[in-house]
């Protein structure tokens, strides 16, 4: 008895072992069968074909149309079947289809024949706003994605406007990731290079342009809002931005705000390029040059720069600098210089500073500090009157800014400003405004607690160190007059279109709140499809946990910001 019995149990194990094989094994030929399928749609624009393709995860199919795509008439290739029905609508490969009723998310898909496909199909139609198509080799993308120093430098863009216009159809120079800890995120951040200059979405002809992800802030508006509000206000030259649909060798990436880079040109900056008069002159390669660091030289805390052989004549401009947090500044930045009361600023432009221009500036720059935080804005060196070196307008402008927005990072980091040659202007403008994700509530750090309320006073009471140039030029009556004046005339007006209050006007940038939303709907549909909101942490979650919490989130702090401010400056 007892051996039938563990003959009856070896049986059984065996049937149950043959069993759990044939299952692994079904399921790996469904997986299978769903993986081998992919769906190709393509359209033509004039003479460019256009082609993007399905993504394929976890059984799920998602085949996302850019919204200036005609929905009627998609060509289509398929893997697999050579055709499928997608609810009433026969998907043929081969010919161009109606996909009009088949938008929708996770769909199930069936053959012919009729018999139940594995895996589900998600067909996505983008709002009415470009897209931009780049094309690489995948293992330079991969390798890119991992590393963003690596450049690559072979590979096509095509950019098509909202209304399916080819505004550039070539080859890059060259593609690259950017920014700093946005790069650690999954959704990566990018500049891409044209092979010739373009003028994209109406914002002027060049050939550099930046790609922002956003991936912190879920409402995806913060950035576009706060840059165009720079611009509407007056701001000189305010980053222009447009929203694009962004696809990699086919696949769709995101939703992304593609805008200028900030930088000297003629579409960009205007103002004398020290860096090219430094090459001229120069029969070395000045990227080639060794790097020079020092350390309390001359009333300065630090100094870092190229050890070029000739300077220009005029050393006096034009620069491009920005703020940049100490940490950062020590560990990471070879062209710039430290304060004499500890403002850490990266020379950004020209982007191999020699010794003398360095000093030049940096010099410059330390007795401006000096000059706002005496009481009598006079610097102890030289006598000067801290608004004698500064375009006064500008700095209020961008004190309006940081203070609407609460920007975390206007005390440390992406704090813009440069010159002119003294020959066209003496003064240090600020601007252009940047880098606004941690902005409008969106930050709820412990030490933060100025950052996530609408209703406080921001920049001239968060932080008292001497870094803190918002507070230094807010403790000076003439400022603060020119605060109240800019508020009532210019800053209040553009708040009052964003909420709605007074309708915009064709030559406005600024726009309704609701309108930003409405126009990238479908895209952020596609985009949180890409990247599900669940994949974002940090320091977002008090302002909503989803895009349409995050935007509602941010309507609100909007109304509530402007309702404090009224109460204060509208006395």
């Amino acid at each position: 008895m007892t051996v039938m019995r563990e003959r009856k149990k070896a049986g059984l194990r065996k049937w149950m072992l043959l069993l759990l094989v044939a299952g692994v094994m079904l399921l790996g030929c469904i997986s299978a069968c769903a993986e081998s399928f992919s769906i190709r749609a393509s359209m033509t624009f004039g003479d460019t074909r256009v082609t993007v393709s399905s993504r394929y995860v976890n059984q799920k199919h998602t085949l996302s149309i850019p919204g200036s795509w005609d929905l009627s008439r998609v060509y289509i290739e398929m893997t697999g079947p050579d055709r499928i029905r997608v609810g009433d609508t026969e998907i043929v490969s081969g010919q161009l289809n109606d996909l009009t009723n088949c938008l929708g998310l996770k769909q199930n898909y069936y053959s012919a024949k009729g018999l139940k496909q594995p895996g589900t199909l998600s067909i996505l139609h983008g709002s009415s706003i470009p897209s931009m198509h780049i094309e690489v080799r995948k293992r330079d993308l991969r390798t890119t994605n991992s590393d963003k120093h690596n450049v690559i430098t072979q590979g096509t863009v095509v950019y098509l406007e909202a209304d399916g216009t080819v505004s550039y159809d070539g080859k890059i120079e060259s593609f690259k990731g950017r920014g700093n800890s946005t790069y650690a995120y999954s959704k990566k951040p990018y500049q891409v290079k044209l092979a010739s200059k373009a003028d994209l979405s109406g914002m002027g002809k060049d050939k550099t342009w930046l790609l922002i992800a956003n991936w912190l802030d879920l409402s995806l508006l913060r950035n576009e809002i706060i840059l165009q509000l720079a611009d509407q206000i007056g701001m000189p030259y305010a980053v222009e931005c447009r929203m694009v649909d962004l696809y990699l060798n086919g696949e769709y990436n995101g939703l992304y705000l593609m805008t200028e880079k900030i930088q000297i040109g003629r579409s960009r900056i205007r103002i004398t390029d020290l860096e090219e008069t430094t090459e001229t002159i120069n029969t070395v390669d000045v990227s080639t040059v060794k790097k020079f660091k020092e350390t309390k030289t001359e009333g300065l805390q630090m100094l870092r720069g190229y050890r070029i052989p000739v300077d220009p004549e005029d050393i006096t401009g034009g620069y491009i600098l920005e703020i940049e947090k100490t940490h950062r500044f020590t560990d990471k930045i070879d062209n710039g210089f430290r304060t004499s009361n500890g403002l850490s600023v990266t020379v950004k432009e020209p982007t191999y500073a020699s010794r003398a221009q360095v000093k030049y500036i940096g010099t410059l720059v330390s007795d401006f500090h000096k000059a706002v935080l005496a009481g009598d804005g006079r610097s102890p060196d030289t006598g000067k009157y801290y608004a004698d070196f500064i375009d006064m307008e500008s700095w209020a402008l961008k004190w309006w800014v940081e203070e609407i927005s609460k920007n975390y990072d206007a005390m440390a980091s992406s704090q813009f400003f440069f010159k002119d040659s003294d020959k066209v202007d003496s003064r240090l403008y600020a601007g252009p405004c940047w880098d606004y994700d941690l902005s409008c509530g969106n930050m709820h750090a412990t030490n933060f607690v100025y950052g996530a309320s609408p209703t406080r006073d921001y920049v001239a009471v968060y932080s008292s160190k001497k870094t803190n140039l918002y507070r230094a030029l807010y403790q000076h009556d003439d400022f603060k007059t020119l605060l109240s004046d800019i508020y009532r005339t210019r800053v209040r007006p553009a708040l009052g279109i964003l909420l709605g209050e007074t309708e915009s006007r064709p030559e406005d940038t600024l726009r309704p709140f609701d309108r930003y939303a409405e126009e990238i709907d479908a895209s952020a549909q596609m985009n949180f499809t890409r990247w599900p909101e669940s994949l974002v942490s940090g320091y977002y979650r008090k302002s909503g946990t989803t895009h349409q919490q995050s935007a509602d989130y941010l309507k609100s702090f909007f109304t509530r910001r402007v309702e404090y401010l009224d109460s204060v400056w509208l006395k």
